[in-house]
Parts: structure tokens; C-alpha cells; sequence
């Protein structure tokens, strides 16, 4: 299924898509966890700018949780060039598993 790309007047430059039970325990995500996936960063985008990759889980932008793509699209359309964004997100890094980090930056 394809996932429609974000629509907020922030570009991020990523594409996302909701994480699903079987996503979450091939990624080694404890029962429980929520988030969303991302399955694509722009070259050249403020996403690629601040770290994000490909296959990070995002479980919260500018400390507001993140369960579903909309909760992002909602954030997003608050957000204005110039303003500071954080996602927190957790990531797999072999061999210690998932780890979380903090990416943020300012929006161009």
C-alpha cells in the first residue's frame, strides 16, 4: 500500500507509514511499542540534514507522541520555517538492538 507523502506546510522530506505488529517484532520492537516508520528520506531534505534514515522509528516530534502518521501531519502544520523540530526515534543498531536517539534542527 503506498503511503501518501506528508502534506503539512513544513517539509520534512520523508515519507512514513504506521507501524504495524508484524513491523514492530521484525525490527525487534518490544510488544506495545508505537510509532511510525520511516520508509523513505529526500536527499537534500531537512530530514537528511538532521540524521533521520530510513527504517527509524519516530515516536515523538517536538515531545508530542507520535502513534500514527497523522499525529505527524498534525505537528507538521503548526510548524513554520525557521521553527526548531526534535523527533525522538528509536533505531536498530546491530548488535546492541534498538536504540533511541533525539535528531532535531532547525526548519529552513
Amino acid at each position: 500500500a503506498a503511503t501518501p507523502k506528508e502534506a503539512g506546510s513544513a517539509k520534512f522530506g520523508i515519507t512514513i507509514q504506521g507501524l504495524t505488529p508484524e513491523l514492530a517484532e521484525k525490527m525487534g520492537a518490544p510488544a506495545g511499542t508505537e510509532g511510525v516508520v520511516v520508509t523513505n528520506v529526500d536527499s537534500g531534505s531537512f530530514a537528511e540534514d538532521i540524521g533521520l534514515q530510513q527504517q527509524d522509528l519516530i515516536q515523538a516530534l517536538n515531545k508530542q507522541p507520535v502513534k500514527k502518521n497523522a499525529d505527524i501531519t498534525v505537528i507538521q502544520q503548526t510548524l513554520k520555517s525557521g521553527d526548531a523540530v526534535a523527533f525522538k526515534v528509536l533505531r536498530r543498531q546491530p548488535p546492541r538492538g534498538l536504540q533511541s536517539f533525539i535528531l532535531g534542527g532547525q526548519l529552513p
